[in-house]
């Protein structure tokens, strides 16, 4: 028999709840009050828009789109991206609107004495109790009716922060009843239409009560209606820390508070004994990084010059999600007079207006409007129509919500609540929630006993009360956000350890883009080509043969990843639907078999398209999808189990300092070297491509994308795919493109992957580039040789390097280069030399590639020659026609069950031939 679900609330959580369970086989009927979807969003005031920067309040699997050029969409940007997301995933048909959920009643039961004798959770410990079903009582917002529907599982996305407003309590005769003009709440007010909205402030005298986020907007609202001649007054009680603007404190903050190293820093519910004692030691660093920026704040901003300076830190808003960020030309406002903050702890009405305690004349005014708030907790409480469990929401008034995991109240059976507890950015935490609910709801997630879980719950309220004082009833998890998203991911069997490497992995700040990969269903019992990739492993200290490409030759940097195998995930269904393949399946393999993949979404070879898209090897079952922007095509693509070594110079590049500075500064400076810079790198490039025009070009090691779109920008190809290893450097491309409005409708896609198995099908290809680079490859002639079976006949080969180097040279670049530089000789472009190959590398079947490659530093023998270089002339090391051609019918690689998961066999070459 189908379970029954029911999702109350088309919001955010209410959206994302149904997108999950649609994916998991559920199918949930959806009650949303309004006419459409969106929530809280639908009913804003008109300058309302998006605080946080909207690359971190986004869906993981569904980016904005590139037509929003904004980085703090407005509400109506906000509504229309959800309408997307709502459409795109067919959650519409599942939404019924214009129904409005009175109450909700728990019938055919147990009675409340078995109830309250329950050792598991809904007496049975699953999310489906034996024989409660949940009636749920729907008003139709047009005509009134009533009607009952029933469901097994409930979801509540009803927010906190709408539906039931906190107004304070006034003696009789010193309230609002006295007062000539007019008295209504924020949410009254951003409940009318903009028209209605700006004629009501209008040539008004308004005074706003409250000093958080809707205090200070809709105090600029007024104040850009009626400027100086009619005055916005904000009465505030108490101060809170804003930043100027989100774009640049958002990220100092992410970097700051936002990472591992940061909840080093902090007491966690839960932790372990060393845990603690870490964070006892190190929290006066954490106290001196807020006094820091407290400084910064008030030495930036004129705070106490207009009685804006918190009389608490700047980190207890921090734990409280009470940081906000001032409206554009706030302090502009104040300084012209337009708004004027009073501060004040009492106030009553008086038939002129307010009369603010210390001041002898009443504060005359038209209409006050409190920003003060909601009763989201007796807003929760007044869904259910049982007393019980409305004693079980509210509890004692010293208590928050007590909920298990932020969702599953212990006492309350087959219900979850998302969207009640705040978070740094709440759509990530509703969808992170929504998608352990699925889980659980799929029976992949355990609760423990209920008296566990009341323990649970009482170690988090506790922390809560540490950190954020009597706010803590706000049941804000932002100081340990990862610590809870950890726990979620233990839950669900994934390792919580989303970064590559030792140093992103605690230094980085985490957010949506480091989960995509939880959604992701693969095959690893099925594959008989995957299982050996899951169990690669290296020990620091590898016994490999000496002849392996795996051994280390120099000191090499350890990174060890140790990300949660989706563990015996079963395989994603098979993809039916062929309409929307396109040429680029055709173009690109899995990087384990090099089969074609199979293609699932929008066609296109561009960011959107290949963002939006799923790829498939029906041969090995297993997926790939796009993360943080980018395709990931490795061999590890998705799995969270394994351990890699990489040398140093590899590593280097992954590094999130060395990829921001790359482009800034840093790849300018091999003019150095002998490099004559970008643009005469590209243009020579170009040359040398002449015969590649129309077709498909691959920038191998693309970094940060210098060279990738100056070749998509010069529309000389059909697709242009920038590829590189590190997830840092293809963050950072994506970054450059889309601050580029040129290259929004240019075919370009960023695709991670590893130069030595290259995910493009044989004779792909009609150009690839790689600029500065083959020093920084693991195994450049495993990559050579990869390069050779994805070329065209025809195809051109154009790569840069340091290939000579000095005493001075860098460690971890010379390897590569004391293999390779005595077997090279040095060549004028002038001379352009040619040499065919005496023995047939395995590749593609007949033609020939051509291969050049160059080098920023000439041979130097003399002080006049080091001056003579100064000229920064460009040089030719290799310029060679390639005859290639199988020699047994087999791609160069093919993974085996020996060793380590996968042996290569190298290209058979005359070594004479490369002289």
């Amino acid at each position: 028999m189908e379970r029954r679900v029911a999702i109350i609330g088309a919001g955010t959580s209410g959206l994302v709840a149904c997108k999950y369970l649609l994916e998991f086989g559920f199918h949930p009927t959806v009650f949303e009050a309004d006419d459409g979807v969106g929530g809280l969003w639908r009913h804003t005031m008109d300058s309302t828009k998006l605080q946080s920067n909207k690359q971190a309040y986004q869906f993981m699997d569904f980016p904005w789109p590139s037509s929003v050029k904004e980085d703090n969409p407005n509400h109506n940007q906000m509504v229309d991206y959800l309408n997307s997301y709502a459409q795109h995933f067919s959650l519409i048909p599942h939404i019924r609107f214009n129904s409005k959920v009175i109450h909700i009643d728990y019938v055919g039961g147990e009675s409340a004495e078995q109830m309250k004798s329950w050792e598991l959770w809904g007496g049975n410990g699953t999310p489906f109790a034996s024989k409660g079903t949940w009636h749920i009582s729907v008003q139709h917002t047009k005509n009134l009716s009533l009607e009952v529907h029933k469901a097994e599982f409930v979801v509540l996305c009803i927010g906190k922060y709408s539906g039931l407003p906190n107004i304070p309590e006034f003696p009789q005769g010193q309230g609002p009843e006295v007062f000539n003009g007019k008295v209504m709440h924020s949410m009254d007010y951003s409940n009318l239409d903009n028209d209605t909205a700006a004629e009501l402030i209008k040539g008004k005298r308004v005074t706003i009560i409250g000093s958080q986020k809707s205090a200070m907007d809709l105090a600029a609202e007024c104040a850009n209606a009626n400027g100086v001649m009619h005055p916005c007054t904000i009465i505030q009680r108490t101060a809170y820390w804003f930043f100027p603007d989100f774009n640049s404190w958002g990220l100092i903050v992410g970097f700051l508070f936002f990472n591992r190293f940061a909840e080093l820093l902090v007491h966690k519910p839960g932790e372990p004994f060393l845990l603690g004692l870490l964070a006892t030691l190190l929290s006066p660093l954490r106290w001196g990084i807020g006094k820091v920026l407290e400084n910064i704040l008030k030495w930036k901003l004129p705070l106490k010059k207009y009685g804006l300076v918190p009389s608490h830190s700047f980190l207890h808003d921090l734990s409280s999600c009470l940081l906000g960020v001032f409206p554009d030309n706030f302090f502009d406002k104040l300084n012209e007079g337009s708004i004027v903050i009073k501060n004040s702890q009492s106030f009553s009405f008086c038939r002129e207006g307010l009369m603010i305690a210390g001041e002898a004349k009443p504060l005359e005014t038209d209409i006050v409007i409190f920003a003060t708030g909601f009763k989201g907790d007796e807003k929760i409480k007044n869904i259910f129509k049982s007393p019980i469990f409305q004693n079980h929401i509210l509890g004692p008034a010293t208590s928050t919500v007590p909920l298990y995991r932020h969702m599953i109240h212990p006492r309350i059976p087959q219900l979850a609540i998302i969207g009640y507890a705040d978070s740094a950015s709440n759509i990530f935490a509703s969808e992170m929630k929504s998608l352990w609910v699925a889980n659980f709801l799929d029976g992949k997630v355990e609760v423990p006993s209920i008296r566990e879980m009341e323990k649970e719950v009482k170690l988090w309220e506790d922390n809560m009360k540490r950190y954020e004082g009597t706010y803590f009833l706000k049941s804000c998890f932002a100081h340990f956000s990862i610590w809870y998203h950890d726990q979620l991911c233990k839950d669900m069997k994934h390792n919580p350890k989303r970064k590559n490497g030792f140093f992103a992995e605690l230094f980085e700040p985490y957010g949506q883009a480091d989960y995509v990969g939880l959604t992701l269903a693969m095959s690893v019992a099925t594959s008989p080509l995957l299982r050996p990739l899951h169990q690669l492993q290296f020990p620091k200290c590898p016994r490999l043969s000496s002849k392996s490409h795996f051994r280390p030759r120099r000191f090499h940097f350890l990174t060890k990843r140790t990300i949660s195998a989706i563990s015996a995930v079963a395989a994603e269904p098979e993809l039916r639907t062929q309409q929307d393949q396109s040429v680029e399946a055709d173009v690109l393999a899995c990087p384990i078999c090099y089969e074609p993949l199979i293609r699932k979404g929008s066609p296109g070879l561009n960011l959107s398209a290949i963002y939006r898209s799923g790829f498939m090897c029906k041969r090995c079952k297993k997926s790939y999808s796009s993360k943080d922007r980018y395709l990931d095509l490795t061999v590890t693509a998705g799995l969270k189990d394994y351990t890699e070594i990489q040398p140093a110079r590899t590593e280097l590049f992954r590094s999130p300092l060395v990829s921001f500075l790359y482009e800034r500064g840093w790849r300018q400076n091999f003019r150095q070297s002998g490099f004559p810079g970008p643009d005469e790198e590209f243009k020579m490039a170009q040359e040398y491509f002449e015969s590649a025009k129309g077709g498909l070009l691959v920038d191998v090691s693309c970094g940060s994308g210098l060279f990738s779109r100056k070749f998509a920008k010069s529309g000389t190809y059909s697709g242009v795919v920038a590829l590189d290893f590190s997830e840092n450097m293809l963050r950072q491309c994506y970054d450059f493109i889309k601050k580029d409005d040129t290259l929004s409708t240019t075919n370009i896609a960023l695709v991670r992957a590893d130069v030595s198995r290259l995910p493009f099908a044989s004779g792909s290809v009609d150009a690839v580039h790689a600029g500065a680079a083959l020093h920084c490859w693991p195994s450049p002639s495993n990559a050579v040789a990869e390069i050779t079976r994805i070329l065209r006949s025809g195809g051109v080969f154009v790569g840069s390097t340091f290939l000579r180097y000095s005493s001075s040279t860098p460690w971890f670049i010379r390897p590569f280069r004391e293999k390779i530089v005595n077997k090279t000789e040095m060549k004028s472009p002038k001379e352009k030399p040619t040499k065919k190959l005496k023995s047939s590398p395995r590749g593609l079947c007949g033609g020939t590639i051509t291969f050049l490659l160059f080098t920023g530093v000439p041979r130097i023998c003399s002080h006049q020659q080091v001056d003579d270089h100064r000229k920064r002339e460009y040089h030719t090391a290799e310029h060679i026609t390639i005859k290639v051609g199988y020699t047994d019918g087999a791609p160069p690689w093919t993974p085996t069950n020996k060793g380590h998961g996968i042996t290569s066999r190298p290209l058979k070459r005359d070594p004479e031939s490369l002289t």
